[in-house]
This record gives C-alpha cells, sequence and structure tokens, in this order.
C-alpha cells in the first residue's frame, strides 16, 4: 500500500505498527447544504425536463448514423475495422454524443496532454471508474473499442451505438470467456494501428476516486504500450459518482443535470513502455502503471478489488457479523501476509493455530499475541466486529472470518477451510454447534434456523455433518444456494472424475478445480468486467 494516507502508532517498547487511514473506497454519501437543496427543487421544475429532453434528442440524431455504419456487416466483417465511409460516419455520432454532454450540463471539458497514437499506444487504461459519465472519455479520445457484454449490443437504440464502437464483447456463458477477451485485446493491439484504440477501466467497478484499487490484468497481458488517462471531476457538490452504496443510477443522472454546470477533467499521460520484467509479469506490468496514475492524482493505492465489494454487498445485505469491520479484516489479512498468492497456505498455518489452543476463548491482548502483532486500531476493530461487546472472542470464529475474507468469491473453498478448522480429516466433519460458528460467519444464519440445516443436512443419527454432506444440501436450499457457487456441484463432480482419471493424494484433501484454460486459482470472467459494472453480481 502507498507510504500516503497512514498513521504510524507505538505499542509496547516502541514497536510501530503503520495502519492504513483511508474511506472506503466503494461508499459515496452525499452531503447537501441548505443552498444545494434549494437549487435541485428549482432545477427540478425548470431545468432538469428540458436538459432530459435535449439529451434525448441529440441520442437519436447520433443513432441513424450509427446505424447506417453498422448496416450490412457480416460476422465476419466484424472481424476486421471499420474503414472507409463507414469510419467517417461516426464523426457526426461523435459530435452529436459531445452535445448530449453539453445540453446535460457539461460545459467545461479540460483536455490535458495528448493523446497518442495507436501505433504507440494501442490500449488506454482509464482511471479512477467513478461513474458512467466517465464515458466522456470515449468522445474526446477518438472513439476508441471498449469491453462490453455481448448482450449489450442488443439493447434497443444503444445497442447499435455500441456496436458502431466495435467493443470486444464478452460472453459470461462461455467459461473461456476470459481468455478469450484477452486473445481479442492482444490480436487488436498487435495490429500495427488498424484498429481503434481499445479502452479498458483496469479497476474493473467504480469507486468514491479517494484511492486506486488493484487492477485486473486484462489490459496488461498484451505486454504493449499502454496510455494512462486519469479522470477528474473538481466539482463542489460531487453528483456523478456511482458506486456500490450510494445514489443509484437515476438520481446521479438527475443530481447531475441539477446543477448549474458539470466539470470534468482528462488527462493522457505520457505512454508507458513495458520493459521485457514488465512483460513476462503482468501483475508488476499492472502495479507499476497503477503507480503512475496515482502519482498523476495524488491518491493512495490499496489492495481492494471488485471481489471486496461483492463480499461488502454481502455482508450488509445479510448483516453478517464482518461488515462493520470488513476493510479492518482485509488491512489485517495483509499484515499478516495473506495473499491471493498464498491464501491456502495462510490459512492453513491459522488453522493449525487455532487447532492447538487449549482456550480458545481470547482476550484483544491474546489475540494480538496470537498472531504476533502489536495491539493496534486494526486489531481493535476486528475484535469489536467478532466480541458481540464481549471481552473475549473464540479465535476459531475469526478463523472462519478471514477464510469468508481470502475467498470473497469461491464460496465453497471458503467454507471447506473453515470446516478443516475443526477436523483433520480428508472429509472433515462438524458438530451442531461448529456448524453454527460457520454458518453465522458466512450466511448470517444462527439459532433455530442453524439447528434446522444441521438436522437436515446430515446422514442418518451421525451427530456430525461431512462438508459434503453440507455442500449437498446447500445447492437446494433456498438461502444458502444463492453464495454457494454456481460452479461448487460442477466442481465436485470435476474433482470426482478427476480422481477417477488419475487418483491422486491432495494435501488436506482439498482439491482445486480451476476452469479449463484458466491459470490455477482464477475465476471464470474475472477479467470480463474490464469496462462495465455490473452492479447485479
Amino acid at each position: 500500500m502507498s507510504s500516503e494516507g497512514v498513521e504510524q502508532r507505538k505499542h509496547g517498547h516502541g514497536t510501530a505498527v503503520v495502519t492504513p487511514v483511508m474511506c472506503n473506497p466503494f461508499v459515496h454519501r452525499l452531503h447537501y447544504s441548505c443552498l444545494d437543496k434549494i437549487k435541485i427543487a428549482v432545477f427540478s421544475v425548470l431545468v432538469a425536463p428540458i436538459r432530459l429532453i435535449l439529451i434525448g434528442f441529440f441520442l437519436l440524431l447520433a443513432w441513424p448514423f450509427a446505424y447506417i455504419a453498422c448496416a450490412c456487416r457480416s460476422a465476419e466483417d466484424w472481424k476486421e475495422p471499420m474503414t472507409g465511409w463507414r469510419r467517417t460516419m461516426g464523426k457526426p455520432a461523435v459530435g452529436f454524443a459531445r452535445c448530449m454532454f453539453f445540453v446535460g450540463g457539461f460545459y467545461r471539458v479540460t483536455i490535458k496532454g495528448e493523446l497518442a497514437s495507436k501505433e504507440d499506444a494501442p490500449i488506454l487504461a482509464v482511471a479512477p471508474h467513478s461513474s458512467y459519465m466517465d464515458s466522456l472519455v470515449f468522445f474526446y479520445s477518438n472513439l476508441p473499442s471498449g469491453v462490453s457484454r455481448a448482450e449489450n449490443a442488443s439493447l434497443p437504440l444503444f445497442g447499435t451505438l455500441i456496436k458502431y464502437t466495435q467493443p470486444v464483447l464478452v460472453d459470461r456463458e462461455d467459461p473461456n470467456s476470459r481468455m478469450n477477451t484477452i486473445k481479442e485485446i492482444k490480436r487488436r493491439a498487435q495490429a500495427a494501428g488498424k484498429w481503434p484504440h481499445v479502452i479498458i477501466f483496469p479497476e474493473g467497478t467504480c469507486t468514491n476516486r479517494s484511492c486506486l484499487i488493484s487492477y485486473k490484468q486484462g489490459a496488461f497481458a498484451p505486454g504493449v504500450p499502454i496510455q494512462p488517462v486519469v479522470v477528474r471531476y473538481p466539482n463542489r457538490f460531487d453528483s456523478v459518482t456511482w458506486t456500490w452504496h450510494g445514489p443509484d443510477a437515476y438520481k446521479v443522472l438527475w443530481l447531475s443535470l441539477c446543477q448549474v454546470y458539470n466539470k470534468i477533467e482528462i488527462e493522457y499521460l505520457p505512454v508507458y513502455y513495458p520493459s521485457d520484467e514488465e512483460k513476462a509479469d503482468t501483475k508488476l506490468f499492472a502495479r507499476n502503471v497503477r503507480a503512475v496514475m496515482a502519482k498523476a492524482l495524488n491518491v493512495p493505492v490499496t489492495e481492494y478489488s471488485f471481489d471486496d465489494c461483492r463480499l461488502l454487498t454481502k455482508a450488509q445485505k445479510y448483516e453478517l457479523p464482518i461488515q462493520s469491520a470488513l476493510f479492518e479484516f482485509q488491512n489485517l489479512r495483509e499484515l499478516i501476509g495473506i495473499n491471493a498468492d498464498n491464501v491456502r497456505e495462510g490459512l492453513k498455518k491459522y488453522i493449525t493455530l487455532a487447532r492447538s489452543l487449549t482456550n480458545e476463548e481470547v482476550s484483544v491482548e491474546e489475540f494480538a499475541n496470537h498472531l504476533r502483532l502489536p495491539v493496534s486500531p486494526i486489531i481493535t476493530e476486528v475484535f469489536k466486529a467478532l466480541s458481540k461487546k464481549k471481552s473475549k472472542i473464540n479465535f476459531r470464529e475469526f478463523v472462519i472470518a478471514l477464510a469468508m475474507v481470502a475467498y470473497p468469491i469461491k464460496q465453497e473453498d471458503g467454507i471447506q477451510r473453515a470446516f478443516q478448522i475443526f477436523s483433520d480429516d480428508k472429509d472433515p466433519r462438524v458438530t451442531e454447534a461448529e456448524l453454527e460458528l460457520i454458518l453465522y460467519q458466512n450466511f448470517g444464519v444462527k439459532g433455530s434456523d442453524a439447528a434446522d440445516i444441521f438436522t437436515a443436512a446430515k446422514q442418518g443419527n451421525q451427530s456430525s455433518v461431512s462438508f459434503e454432506e453440507f455442500l449437498s444440501y446447500a445447492h437446494g436450499h433456498p438461502l444458502l444456494a444463492k453464495f454457494i457457487s454456481s460452479s461448487a456441484a460442477s466442481s465436485s463432480a470435476s474433482r470426482e472424475e478427476a480422481a477417477r482419471k488419475s487418483p491422486r493424494k491432495e494435501e488436506n484433501g482439498c482439491v482445486c478445480a480451476p476452469v479449463e484454460g484458466l491459470p490455477h486459482g482464477e475465476s471464470a470472467g474475472s477479467d470480463a468486467d474490464l469496462i462495465v459494472k455490473d452492479k447485479d453480481a
């Protein structure tokens, strides 16, 4: 994490601990002054409706040009870039699109730097991604191609405009979508300038611009030069930010229409040429480009990601116990050295520690000592989230929550690790009380509801339930099925099939079954949302 936005606190004998001081990047709260309320009320009646009608008018003017340019193109034609008169048809459409934003209140668009040629930098990496208003970058960058869900091309009216930009279309039903997307980006990037720029928002989701979150690696996989583009909204009242928790899309639009004017700054930074080392290591390439952009924006960086905001959504919606300290959990995970590369080994260490404790109930000082850390604000917040206002917490409960945070998308893996906290068997089993701890941390289920699940999931008169028994039952449960990965059943079947074809002993009885064609530990579609924000995830 960047050295910006941190504070150092002393503990014990002068031991220092660095504590990030950073607001939640996925939350945006509006603060209205009395003048703001009056202005919005007046503009809602006198100005916003007129602006909305004018936006629709210019949208309708732009559509015929895009439609004519796209007409009579076969599937084979779409594999090649538009040229000649078809490409020329886009100039009026771009003009009308700019007019849409102008009549919508974006009177002040400031451009800094220069857009590099397609030959010099075939990919544009844009950050921070904080609003659908960021689409203004398209219309000031010679209408580059984005990355979009395949179904968006079929939308009425907007679908034609999207198709005209010749986007890289992602089929979410295709398990190989991530690899196909990267291959297509690479093909275009290496076409010696025949295609338009490919524009990508590497954060993969919208934030409140307080920091730059972890970059997805799709933009950097081709290993070609990239032009970083940073976006700023220097407005007194921030009506444009559209995050996971804040004003919805309609409110963002209406509030923006109710401003006297809106300002946006688009800055094209110098082209970033990757070294041989960066070409071979996309993570390093992405981190270094992010550092350059963070410096230009004067904001810190953080390792929070798109996966984290999905976890936050789940935690808040179902009032899970970690929701009040989710980001402290993530910071603590970093402090104790658990990351995407060593998550299995890191969790195994704390699972072993939890089993070895003679007294599972620990105070905050004992909790910090087990983690080999001083008592700090991060430790305190995590402890408070789990203690339920008591003076001690169950250390195993902490490890269960840690597993959930470590596997925000692969829910099955996180739950399997939680089962292993209580049993060292190849097919781990848990008692009713132990299952309640797991259910509470992962789904907010406790008491009689947890007891009913235990009774229904276990086989016969046994006093415990296995992970496979629980997983089989969970797929048919109305609440649990929502969160168990849709690939869990197929993954289980794949494990059995793999065992039959190639019997082998798995470490701790755990088998990783990644989607075919993806690197170990990657999930299908993890780079598919490079530009399109999916708030329904």
